[in-house]
């Protein structure tokens, strides 16, 4: 035995998305969580239960169960280093391998221009470039040398209508920023192998496998704007010397998004207007319907691949005291619900936020709130199909969280 002092807020972490479910791939990327996630390995010892002669007679040894593990990360909201314009060639980042491996769904593609046309409803983009976005996308598109977050409803070659106007009709030449999208799809069997290493103890390391989860989302007021992943897997190594390396690395993203001056629009989806609502706090709920398909043999540990079985996905959304929104409820109408962070102004502005279709399942509350102001309560469950008839994973989701 050997003890040292260790740090456990120092160190690097990798993640790769397995070919072979239980196989390490032989790529990793580098990630940056925030300090203080947690990991834990487990392996259940059977007892065995055999009646003895003597209430004090040794019992016969206990034997190993299978292995399982788990690992909880956050992240601060980053959008990738350069903006996806027309000329743009986007790469994964990061954070997005994370996203879609656990939402299953990637949108990333190269942006556009603006030509003569345009309104604030229907924009036209340079020839041959309405092949390079999908239904569902975000994009930023310039408005008098202002980007505004909008979204694509349905492509009719290179006229793209979008599901609510911007400020204004925007001229020939403006800029169309694509983000990247991430998404549920259908169906999603993808497995993540995850290693961290100690910057202190070069045996103080890590791996992972067959990981599959759930995401959390960080929403809340003047904070930063990020996700959280919760990984459950069938096998582990370590602490072990495992040749990790733990040398600095760039981080290749923009700086995290403070949540700030968000915005924000909650209509119905047959409603075309651009209009803020002020909403005092936001509460996104996802479940991403991951689990583990589980085999009493198997070569890993009990687990041979993992698989979407359900999502889910709701909002709570505190607003100041609205009687409206009581007379007007009708459990069968679908809104849109909008949430833009911003970074920057003009022409270079970044966006990170997501949207969400849904219906008020639940009949709106009149709560007291912070200083004992009245408050109206909304509950939002996500309901999918309601924006778009197109028949693509992406059209038909609920559920989108984009960063560009």
């Amino acid at each position: 035995m050997s003890q040292s002092n260790e740090i456990t807020t120092t160190g690097a972490t990798w993640v790769g998305v397995e070919s072979t479910p239980g196989t390490t791939p032989g790529s990793m990327t580098r990630i940056y969580p925030n300090a203080g996630g947690e990991r834990d390995e487990q392996q259940p010892a059977l007892q065995d239960g055999a009646l003895q002669a003597s209430l004090l007679a040794v019992r016969a040894g206990s034997v190993k169960a299978y292995k399982t593990c788990s690992s909880k990360m956050s992240f601060s909201a980053r959008a990738p280093t350069a903006q996806a314009d027309a000329a743009s060639t986007p790469a994964q980042s990061w954070q997005g391998l994370l996203l879609q491996a656990l939402l299953g769904g990637q949108s990333m593609h190269a942006g556009s221009a603006i030509v003569a046309g345009s309104t604030s409803t229907v924009i036209n983009v340079t020839v041959g470039h309405g092949s390079r976005f999908n239904v569902g996308d975000v994009i930023l598109v310039g408005v008098s040398g202002t980007l505004e977050c909008a979204r694509i409803k349905s492509i009719s070659t290179d006229a793209i209508t979008l599901c609510y106007a911007l400020s204004g009709s925007p001229a020939a030449g403006q800029l169309v920023i694509a983000t990247a999208g991430y998404y549920p799809t259908e169906t999603n069997t993808s497995t993540l192998a995850w290693q961290h290493a100690r910057a202190q103890n070069s045996a103080s390391q890590w791996t992972h496998n067959m990981l599959t989860g759930g995401l959390s989302f960080e929403t809340q007021r003047g904070q930063l704007l990020g996700f959280g992943t919760d990984l459950k897997g069938g096998s582990w190594t370590g602490p072990s010397s495992q040749s990790l390396s733990v040398t600095a690395a760039s981080i290749g993203m923009t700086a995290p998004f403070a949540n700030v001056g968000a915005f924000q629009l909650l209509q119905p989806v047959a409603t075309t207007t651009r209009t803020h609502v002020s909403i005092e706090s936001i509460a996104l709920t996802v479940d991403t319907g991951m689990e583990h398909v589980l085999d009493v043999g198997g070569t890993t540990e009990g687990i041979v691949g993992a698989m979407r079985t359900s999502f889910s996905a709701s909002l709570e959304l505190m607003i100041r005291h609205d009687v409206a929104w009581r007379s007007s409820w009708d459990p069968a109408a679908a809104y849109q619900f909008m949430y833009c962070c911003y970074q920057g102004s003009g022409t270079t502005r970044r966006a990170a936020g997501f949207c969400l279709d849904g219906t008020l399942e639940e009949l709106p509350a009149y709560p007291n709130g912070s200083s004992n102001r009245g408050m109206t309560r909304l509950r939002m469950t996500a309901l999918g199909g309601a924006m778009s008839s197109v028949n693509t994973d992406q059209a038909r989701s609920p559920f989108l969280w984009f960063m560009g």
